[in-house]
C-alpha cells in the first residue's frame, strides 16, 4: 500500500473583478428607497453628520431638522465649541462636535412649537404603514392551535382553512382533500365543525343553508321549523340549483309549507346576513398613503410632461461653519482629516441623492413612451407588454436598477395613481400578430366575467373561448391562472355568490 503524502504550498494567480465602491453601493440602497425610508435615512444622516445642518422640501414642507432656531448660528452652543485655537485641550471638544450637535439637534426638538395639524398628518400616515391587513384564512389558522383539535390533525386543519374563500364559505373539494390527506369524509366533517366555532363563527360552512342553520337561535322560535325545512332545500344546499326565480319555486315545493308560511320563512331568512365572513376585520381597512415621485400632466398640446413631486424632492443644506472650518490652516492633521471627511459624506449623500432622483425621472419617462396608449385612454386593457429589460436598454441602466427604482415608487397621473412596477408584464399573442400585455388579458377576463349571465356562469374553457373572440389567444390553464389573480371564483363559487346575495335582496325582487 503506497503512502500518500500531503504538501502546503503558496501560489499566485492573477484574475479580473468587479468590486462595488461604498458610494455605489450607497447609491443603490437609496435608490430601491420610497419616499418614506429616504426621509428616514436622511433624517439619519442629519443626526450623525454635523456636516448637514438641515434637510429640506418643497414650499409648506417642515425641514427635518423641526427645529424654529437655525442649528448653527453664530450664538449656537456648536459654533461656540467649533471657535476654537488648534490646543489640545481643543481637540476633545472637535472630536464631540458630533455629540454636541445631536445634543443641540434634539433639544431643539423638544423645544420646538408643535405643529398639531402636521403632527396628526404624520402620525396617520405612519400608522397606516404599519398596518398589515391579515387574510381571513391568516386569522383563522392563527386560532387553530387552540381550537380544541388534535394535534395529529392540524394540518389536515390548516389545508382545509386554506380552502375557505374569501367570504366565509368551504370552497375544497372533500375527495381530492381526503386523497391528499390520507384521510376520511368523516375526519373531514368532524374538522370542519370545529373550525366553523372559530372566529368569524360559521366559516368553513359549504351552503348558505348551512351556515344559516347554525344561526336559526336569531329566528324568532314560531317560525324556526319553517325556517330550517326551507334550509334544508336543495337551492340552499347546492351551488347548482339555477336562477333565483327557478331556486325560490324548488325550495317552497321541497319544504312542504304552504305559501303563508314559506313567504314568512324566507322573509326571516332574508334579514340573515348570507356571509360567514361579513364581521371579519381585517384589520387594514385604513388605505396606506403613497407619496407619488413623479407626476405626470397633459400639456396643451396634446403630449404628457414628467416633473418630480417637489414636496418629495430634498436639498441637502451644508452647514455654513463646517465649510469654514475646513479653509482653516491651524487645525492638526486629525482635526482637518475629522472635518474633511464629515463634508465629503454630506457631499456624496447630496449627489446620492440627486442621481436618485435622475433615475427615476428617466425611467418613468420611457415607461410614460411605452404606454402611451393607456396614460390618453386608461383603459388597462391598452397597456402593452413591456419588459424591465427594454427599460434599462433604452435609459442605459442595467436592469436590477430598473427593478430598483420602480418598486415602491409611485405615479400620479390624470388616470390615477398608480405604481411604477405595476406597468410592467409579459406578453401574450394576438390574433393577426402582435401580443398583449398580460395585464391587459386580465382586465379583459374581468369584463368578460362581468358581462356573463350570473345564473349560467362560464366555465375556463368558454372564457378561454371568449378571450380567442376578442383576439388573445390563451389556454385554459392561463385563464384560470389570471382568475386566480385577479381574486374572481370558479363558475361554481360565482353562482353559488349569485344565489347568496338574492338572500339578502328586498323582499320585492324575489318571486
Amino acid at each position: 500500500m503506497t503512502a500518500q503524502s500531503m504538501s502546503f504550498g503558496q501560489e499566485l494567480r492573477q484574475r479580473q473583478a468587479m468590486a462595488m465602491s461604498q458610494q455605489m453601493r450607497h447609491s443603490l440602497e437609496l435608490l430601491a428607497m420610497d419616499s418614506l425610508e429616504l426621509r428616514q435615512e436622511l433624517r439619519h444622516a442629519l443626526e450623525t453628520n454635523p456636516a448637514i445642518e438641515d434637510v429640506r422640501y418643497g414650499p409648506g414642507e417642515t425641514p427635518l431638522s423641526q427645529a424654529a432656531p437655525d442649528s448653527h448660528n453664530a450664538d449656537s452652543p456648536a459654533d461656540r465649541e467649533l471657535n476654537f485655537d488648534a490646543t489640545p485641550e481643543r481637540m476633545e471638544a472637535m472630536l464631540s462636535a458630533d455629540d454636541g450637535y445631536r445634543d443641540t439637534f434634539l433639544s431643539g426638538m423638544e423645544n420646538a412649537p408643535g405643529d398639531d395639524e402636521a403632527d396628526a398628518a404624520r402620525t396617520r400616515f405612519l400608522d397606516a404603514r404599519l398596518k398589515k391587513p391579515r387574510s381571513l384564512q391568516e386569522h383563522l389558522a392563527a386560532q387553530l392551535p387552540a381550537a380544541g383539535i388534535p394535534q395529529e390533525l392540524l394540518p389536515l386543519a390548516a389545508m382545509l382553512v386554506g380552502n375557505i374563500d374569501e367570504r366565509g364559505y368551504f370552497r375544497g373539494s372533500v375527495p381530492d382533500i381526503c386523497m391528499i390527506a390520507r384521510t376520511t369524509p368523516e375526519q373531514v366533517a368532524d374538522v370542519l365543525s370545529l373550525i366553523k366555532r372559530l372566529d368569524p363563527p360559521g366559516c368553513g360552512s359549504s351552503s348558505p343553508g348551512e351556515y344559516l342553520e347554525g344561526r336559526l337561535a336569531e329566528v324568532p322560535s314560531a317560525l324556526r321549523a319553517g325556517v330550517r325545512a326551507v334550509l334544508r332545500t336543495r337551492p340552499f344546499r347546492e351551488a347548482d340549483a339555477g336562477s333565483v326565480a327557478q331556486a325560490m319555486r324548488t325550495a317552497a315545493e321541497e319544504s312542504g309549507l304552504d305559501a303563508e308560511r314559506f313567504a314568512a320563512a324566507l322573509a326571516a331568512i332574508r334579514k340573515l346576513d348570507p356571509w360567514p365572513a361579513n364581521g371579519f376585520d381585517d384589520g387594514g381597512e385604513t388605505v396606506p398613503a403613497v407619496a407619488p415621485e413623479v407626476f405626470l400632466e397633459e400639456t396643451p398640446g396634446g403630449g404628457f410632461a414628467l416633473r418630480l413631486n417637489g414636496r418629495e424632492a430634498p436639498h441637502i443644506r451644508f452647514s455654513e461653519t463646517f465649510k469654514r472650518l475646513a479653509r482653516r490652516k491651524d487645525l492638526s492633521p486629525e482635526e482637518s482629516a475629522y472635518v474633511k471627511s464629515k463634508i465629503a459624506a454630506a457631499a456624496e449623500l447630496a449627489n446620492a441623492v440627486e442621481r436618485r432622483q435622475e433615475t427615476i425621472l428617466s425611467i418613468a419617462d420611457e415607461i410614460v413612451k411605452a404606454q402611451d396608449a393607456f396614460f390618453r385612454t386608461g383603459d388597462p386593457a391598452r397597456l402593452r407588454p413591456l419588459t424591465m429589460g427594454e427599460v434599462a436598454r433604452a435609459t442605459g441602466v442595467h436592469e436590477a436598477t430598473v427593478s430598483r427604482t420602480v418598486n415602491g415608487k409611485y405615479i400620479r397621473t390624470p388616470r390615477g395613481t398608480y405604481e411604477l412596477r405595476r406597468f410592467f408584464s409579459s406578453g401574450l399573442p394576438k390574433e393577426g400578430g402582435g401580443a398583449a400585455a398580460s395585464t391587459a388579458a386580465v382586465e379583459v377576463l374581468k369584463r368578460i366575467v362581468a358581462a356573463e349571465d350570473a345564473s349560467a356562469p362560464l366555465s375556463d374553457g368558454a372564457l378561454a373561448e371568449k378571450m380567442a373572440a376578442a383576439g388573445m389567444k390563451i389556454a385554459r390553464r392561463t385563464v384560470a391562472k389570471y382568475r386566480m389573480k385577479a381574486g374572481i371564483p370558479d363558475a361554481a363559487a360565482r353562482k353559488a355568490e349569485k344565489f347568496a346575495s338574492g338572500l339578502s335582496e328586498s323582499p320585492g325582487q324575489f318571486p
